[in-house]
């Protein structure tokens, strides 16, 4: 009988393979645990030239706080980017960001997330800036004193780009590092 039981077992095991062949699996969500490269900060002194279609994508974004009431904390989410506007699902609150408005959006004239590319001139060592929030994002009025989370690019690979974020409203500030992992 020790024949019919492990027969039985290799019968069971290629059911169970030719059924994930048929039914494969689904990239992993932002809350499932997954195996991602360490965010560490990025060498912000470096020049930086990015255009719109190197951050064109979806991005296991990964915000690390290094500055104010949540020092010390992490949140993973989705960043989205479709040419300069996309989307993002972050739990912001915990790093003790804001955002002004839905980063959610998907409104091209109140997007969640705007491109804001670098400055033109050679002399400038910025690269370009992620804006949050459908309302500092508006296309018809620009906010002039509201909440604000920016998201400073510092390094561009072909892996994602990492940098520094900034975000308060009044007295409440924050601020921390970034990586923004592609996912294939």
């Amino acid at each position: 009988m020790p024949g019919a039981r492990l027969l039985g077992a290799f019968a069971i095991g290629l059911v169970t393979v030719d059924a994930c062949a048929a039914n494969p699996q689904r990239a992993p969500s932002a809350a499932s645990p997954v195996a991602a490269r360490p965010c560490v900060a990025a060498d912000s002194t470096k020049g930086l030239r990015a255009s719109a279609l190197q951050l064109a994508g979806e991005f296991r974004l990964t915000m690390i706080a290094t500055g104010g009431a949540r020092t010390g904390r992490s949140a993973t989410g989705l960043l989205t980017f479709d040419g300069r506007i996309g989307h993002a699902s972050i739990a912001l609150d915990s790093v003790g960001a804001i955002a002004a408005g839905d980063i959610g959006s998907r409104d091209p004239n109140r997007p969640g997330v705007l491109l804001v590319p670098a400055p033109n001139d050679s002399a400038s060592a910025a690269g370009p800036m992620l804006r949050f929030g459908a309302d500092a994002n508006r296309t018809d009025i620009r906010a002039f004193d509201s909440a604000y989370l920016i998201l400073l690019v510092d390094a561009i690979t072909t892996a994602g780009f990492s940098g520094r974020w900034r975000s308060g409203v009044g007295t409440q500030l924050s601020s921390g590092h970034f990586c923004a992992d592609r996912i294939a």
